[in-house]
């Protein structure tokens, strides 16, 4: 079942996200990332969180991940709830999801930049996720401006 390329990601997941500023400094954040089964266990809805200090955290974004079986196509949209937008990352018409045994790669295009995210399994308890951006359509690439590391909790 294809859906299973994001199974990894149900569960509690907490870890250190690196987001690199425009002064080319990076900043560390804690992270809460969530994943559950949803629609009757035909998707994947996933959560992420900034954690403060003093332990309260802050939306900020979930994803819904689908795989119609008949069409044989993905649909996963983000909803980025910080900065109030939703975007489409994979459809019918647009992005892919592609797997390669412990990697899943999410490629999708907004118009203005094309985006590959890249989810990297080193054991059932403990991903990387890195998101890489271009701006000239896919000529050359800002590899890891955002990078999570992970592990399971729950």
């Amino acid at each position: 079942m294809e859906l299973d390329a994001f199974s990894f990601l149900v569960g509690k997941w907490k870890g250190i996200a690196r987001v690199r500023l425009e002064s080319g400094e990076y900043r560390e954040d804690d992270v809460l990332w969530i994943g559950r089964y949803v629609l009757d266990g035909m998707a994947i809805a996933d959560e992420g969180y900034s954690v403060g200090l003093g332990g309260a955290s802050t939306l900020g974004g979930y994803s819904i991940r689908f795989f119609d079986p008949r069409s044989r196509s993905w649909t996963i949209d983000f909803v980025n709830v910080a900065s109030s937008f939703v975007r489409r990352q994979v459809n019918l018409r647009t992005g892919s999801v592609h797997v390669d045994g412990t990697s899943v790669v999410v490629s999708c295009g907004d118009g203005t930049a094309m985006i590959r995210e890249f989810y990297q399994l080193s054991s059932k308890d403990k991903f990387a996720y890195r998101a890489d951006l271009s701006r000239d359509g896919g000529k050359s690439w800002d590899t890891g401006p955002y990078e999570m590391t992970l592990t399971r909790v729950e």
